[in-house]
């Protein structure tokens, strides 16, 4: 559904996560954030 909206659109699964997810699986959102920040820094 996304992708009708935005181009590049990347979805990702959370284990251990519900509608949480920064607060249910701390370390995987940190990391897929930072690696999205990276890839937007990069072009």
């Amino acid at each position: 559904m996304c992708e009708e909206i935005a181009e590049n659109v990347t979805g990702h699964l959370v284990p251990d996560a519900g509608h949480w997810v920064a607060e249910e699986n701390p370390a995987c959102f940190t990391r897929m954030f930072l690696d999205f920040d990276a890839s937007t820094r990069a072009g």
